[in-house]
């Protein structure tokens, strides 16, 4: 279907609003994770660093309560992340619909011979965010580990 050069236009400005709010999205968890890797990294330097030292019990009170620091941020960013992932499932789901629509026309080429995916194709989306909700699992596994 040819469309007139003002409808391809729109729909090239609503495909550009669509990628700048799945970048957005992205860079947010992008952000958590940084954070994330950041504040896990020094927690695990100062516990680590105790242990020159002889046991104490402010020593035993410390490592407590950088373990369950640590083991709180990894929750918190967690659900952070997966809350993004929501978003930018959400913001696609609205597009999708909206291209969905029999009211609108199709995305702009090449795009329109296909459904819109989520991302370049949503299988890949799902496991290249995989690693964002995997990581801080792995840091409540190590802090849980380490207090109790």
């Amino acid at each position: 279907m040819n469309q007139p050069d003002s409808t391809y236009q729109e729909m090239r400005d609503v495909w550009r609003d669509y990628n700048d709010r799945q970048g957005f999205e992205h860079q947010l968890i992008d952000r958590k994770i940084t954070w994330l890797l950041t504040t896990q990294a020094i927690l695990l330097a100062a516990y680590g660093v105790t242990f020159g030292s002889a046991p104490t019990e402010e020593l035993e009170s410390f490592r407590d309560a950088v373990g369950w620091a640590g083991l709180s941020i990894a929750v918190l960013v967690l659900v952070g992340v997966l809350g993004l992932i929501r978003s930018k499932r959400r913001s696609w789901s609205t597009y999708k619909a909206f291209f969905d629509s029999s009211e609108t026309l199709d995305p702009p080429k090449p795009l329109s011979r296909v459904p819109l995916e989520w991302g370049v194709e949503t299988r890949n989306t799902h496991l290249t965010l995989l690693p964002d909700v995997l990581l801080p699992l792995v840091f409540i596994g190590a802090w849980a580990l380490v207090i109790f």
